[in-house]
């Protein structure tokens, strides 16, 4: 059996949607303190950081749901 026969076809699409999620989520909320900042680099940094860090540790915490849910007990 062939890996590609194992993989979904529609994998691709949704680490796809995943990744332009994790990035362009925080980009958004980045360019709006940003803009309220007064265009000062720094703040606009903090943000994209700080959405990025709990967005990537959401999806750690739903991992870790899953595969708790998925141990017989």
């Amino acid at each position: 059996m062939a890996m590609s026969d194992q993989i979904p076809p529609d994998i691709a699409g949704i680490w796809v949607g995943i990744l332009l999620r994790l990035l362009l989520i925080p980009l958004f909320f980045a360019w709006i303190v940003w803009l309220l900042s007064g265009k000062k680099e720094n703040a606009a940094s903090w943000t994209f950081n700080i959405v990025l860090t709990l967005m990537f540790l959401a999806q750690i915490g739903i991992l870790v749901i899953a595969v708790l849910a998925s141990i017989p007990q």
